[in-house]
């Protein structure tokens, strides 16, 4: 009987150790490339948190046979020294050395290790574990389990997140800048739009009560649909025709002088002092009318308009193409 059969208990015991073994060690590596993948699907938003599955279990399957059958499997020798710690000091490993030896001390020594064999039982070897073995990989499964389920609560979230239709209309005169329809997921912001009146119309706000040109809905939570609102500018009254002219009736029954009511005065209203204007409406070479009460024509303007390019430029988180923006807008309404 050699020394594989003798020890045929042992040598079992001992596989089902060095398989428990490998298959740490492969679990080990197989969850090290899931936490691996799982935190790239996370950071680059990739959805396909089954490729990190599909790693794992290759990675896992790949490498326990692999680590068994190179490093982890016992053999003969190993199994007679494992067994020679119970007691039996060497007793096992002496018969292994001496297989096939016929001679004399050869028997008998081979007889004495049998001897001693059967007051031991296969179940007395104890399993050997590294306990650094042990905490390693439940760190590393913690940590893998726990960044693959983040991948997938982000990959849901983002397949049923909801998205909410923008609308930017027009009721007046003028047009929108940017996109005037836009689909927005919640919680996230529009894309900016600017209101531009066309030629003789001015903006007034928009239809929820917003009242800046530029407009940048932010956090949205519901669909939205709003109106950029123009209104028409007041023109001056054209003071080309003579009120004298009326259509011949009545003609020379009035003369010129102070009596005729409808003789013009040598001056334009507007060559009046400015001490005698009486707001907005008085009539200027660039007359302008926001509200109907407010001049806003020559320096009035120009003191804006030099304000508003000041503030642009001194505005280093405002993009250039906005910065474009808002000084047509101002350039739009310069008369």
């Amino acid at each position: 009987m050699d020394s594989k059969t003798i020890l045929k208990n042992y040598y079992s015991r001992l596989a089902k150790e060095s398989f428990i073994k490998s298959l740490m060690w492969g679990l080990l590596i197989g969850f090290s490339m899931l936490l691996i993948s799982a935190a790239v699907c996370w950071f680059v938003a990739f959805k396909g948190i089954w490729l990190c599955i599909v790693l794992f279990a290759v990675a896992t399957a790949g490498a326990t046979p692999i680590l068994y059958y190179k490093v982890f499997k016992p053999t003969v020798k190993k199994t007679a020294k494992r067994t020679d710690a119970l007691g039996l000091e060497e007793r096992l490993l002496t018969m292994t050395e001496l297989e096939g030896d016929n001679s004399y001390i050869a028997k008998r020594q081979k007889e004495d290790a049998l001897a001693a064999l059967k007051k031991v039982s296969s179940k007395l070897i104890k399993f050997a574990i590294p306990v650094h073995l042990i905490v390693t990989l439940a760190i590393v499964a913690v940590f893998g389990t726990g960044m693959t389920t983040a991948a997938a609560l982000r990959e849901v979230e983002e397949e049923v997140k909801p998205q909410y239709s923008i609308s930017y209309r027009i009721q007046g005169s003028g047009s929108i800048q940017g996109e005037v329809s836009q689909e927005v997921e919640e919680g996230e912001s529009t894309i900016p739009v600017m209101a531009m009146p066309d030629e003789h119309w001015v903006f007034v706000g928009w239809s929820d009560g917003y009242a800046d040109p530029y407009r940048l809905d932010t956090e949205i939570s519901d669909d939205i649909e709003v109106y950029a609102l123009f209104e028409e500018m007041d023109q001056p009254e054209n003071l080309d025709e003579d009120p004298n002219d009326n259509d011949g009736e009545g003609e020379g029954e009035l003369g010129e002088g102070e009596g005729n009511p409808f003789q013009l005065p040598d001056e334009k209203p507007g060559d009046e002092n400015e001490d005698e204007k009486e707001g907005g409406g008085a009539y200027e070479d660039k007359n302008q009318i926001i509200d109907g009460e407010t001049y806003y024509g020559d320096s009035n303007f120009d003191n804006a308009y030099d304000d508003a390019m000041d503030d642009l430029s001194g505005d280093n988180d405002m993009s250039d193409d906005l910065k474009g923006i808002i000084q047509d807008y101002y350039d739009t309404i310069a008369k």
